[in-house]
């Protein structure tokens, strides 16, 4: 129950706040494949506010996991970079999807990160790829990356 909370009012901030950056990559229908990578590019001209970044997920009801393995490489302007593995819950433990659904279709925005602090103005890249055992994902139809800008820390 505190996770369906904390995912509304996750939902909620995502949906009333108007994005600095926000991006949504479809996928090959078919099912979204290891070696294809969604790439995000945007720029950063103030290094003084702090963002929170989401990740969108827009999936079917007949994806076959209740979760989504993701890896995810940030590349800074100097080409320094970071990577990361983060794990997205679809659905909650009865099976039922996490997000807004028209049909069989369900979109979520999970919070990744809060209160990011970019320290170089200059072009960031996000890159995203499924970590899934399985090589390919149908039932998964897009991945998009959401950044909020929360204001001066």
């Amino acid at each position: 129950m505190k996770r369906l909370i904390f995912f509304l009012f996750v939902a909620i901030f995502f949906a009333s706040c108007n994005a600095y950056y926000e991006d949504v990559i479809d996928v090959d229908v078919d099912g979204w494949t290891s070696d294809s990578i969604a790439r995000f590019e945007f720029e950063i001209k103030d290094t003084v506010p702090t963002y929170s970044i989401g990740i969108q997920v827009r999936n079917a009801s007949d994806y076959q996991f209740q979760n989504l393995w993701l890896f995810m490489k940030k590349v800074a302007p100097d080409m320094s970079f970071r990577n990361d593995t983060v794990q997205l819950m679809l659905a909650d433990d009865y099976g039922n999807w996490i997000g807004s659904g028209i049909g069989s279709i369900y979109s979520a925005t999970y919070l990744y990160k809060d209160s990011v602090h970019f320290s170089q103005p200059g072009k960031y890249i996000w890159y995203i790829q499924h970590g899934m055992r399985t090589d390919s994902l149908p039932g998964i139809y897009s991945v998009g990356l959401k950044i909020i800008e929360n204001g001066e820390k």
